[in-house]
């Protein structure tokens, strides 16, 4: 797909209306501990978001999905054009997914109220690209914002991106089983140590790296006016190479970390031309 025929798409394309979606995470947010899930759960919410995700795919979703998801203790809305999941009670993350046509990849923010505006980017993200399906967290890793560094906890609470036993691993492995090759694109956010704007890696070494070297091509031009947008190479404690979900998608779908340092995320959330930029150049690197 061309950038320009990706462009035209972005600002045609039907979507929720302003942040209408990153107020219902908002609106999701269960601040406390990370559920675990046993071996036994695991299996069943992968099962689950394998076949929640084919029925997408058809646009129509069967009552089964609403029972087996009630006893893993989610709530399932099925709404015109896409398909929630979230935990009733616990915070084990919103889970969203367009019905019908979309672009074969799930944007994922495992930080939302963490690393500040990346909750709110995928958000856009999601109704721009017209992507598959959105992940998001729910729950803040030091229980609310605005703590001094004696106030938080330690070790710090949840963070999906680095546990295994968790509904989000479950619903990112069953999602792309389900939709073998769909691309993973997971957002986060960093601080800047020498103006960097960005830092992009696949997450694993076993990873396609053209794919990651022609994003960093494309939004290096983008954020020009930001700052130099960097490699693992520069920055490999912002690889990503302990991220579970990258980890486990190592063989099986492509994986794009994107580290926004905070500069970056503000710019993008107030400038609408610049998002659709960013949409566009990932939209390019996606089957």
């Amino acid at each position: 797909m061309t950038r320009l025929l990706a462009l035209f798409l972005i600002f045609t394309g039907p979507a929720l209306a302003n942040d209408a979606l990153w107020k219902q995470v908002q609106d999701a947010r269960r601040d406390g501990e990370l559920p675990t899930l046993t071996a036994e759960d695991q299996h069943l919410a992968r099962v689950l978001f394998r076949d929640l995700s084919r029925e997408v795919l058809v646009g129509q979703i069967s009552p089964q999905i609403r029972t087996r998801a009630s006893a893993l203790g989610l709530h399932v809305r099925v709404e015109e054009e896409h398909v929630m999941v979230w935990g009733r009670e616990a915070a084990h993350g919103l889970f969203v997914f367009r019905l019908g046509s979309a672009t074969e990849a799930i944007l994922q923010a495992p930080h939302s109220f963490y690393d500040l505006g990346s909750g709110q980017l995928v958000a856009r993200l999601f109704d721009q690209m017209q992507c598959r399906a959105a992940f998001f967290n729910s729950a803040h890793r030091y229980g609310s914002p605005g703590l001094s560094p004696e106030e938080r906890p330690d070790p710090p609470g949840p963070d999906l991106a680095h546990r295994a036993d968790t509904l989000y691993q479950a619903a990112t492995l069953g999602s792309s089983e389900a939709l073998g090759g769909l691309t993973v694109i997971q957002i986060h956010g960093f601080k800047a140590r020498e103006d960097e704007s960005a830092v992009i890696t696949t997450g694993s070494a076993l990873q396609p790296s053209h794919i990651s070297r022609s994003l960093h091509t494309q939004i290096s031009s983008l954020f020009q006016d930001i700052g130099p947008v960097v490699t693992a190479a520069a920055r490999p404690e912002l690889a990503g190479r302990k991220n579970v979900q990258g980890r486990i998608l190592s063989s099986q779908s492509p994986f794009i970390h994107l580290e926004l340092a905070k500069d970056t995320r503000d710019q993008l959330i107030a400038d609408d031309a610049l998002l659709a930029e960013l949409a566009a150049a990932l939209q390019e690197v996606t089957p």
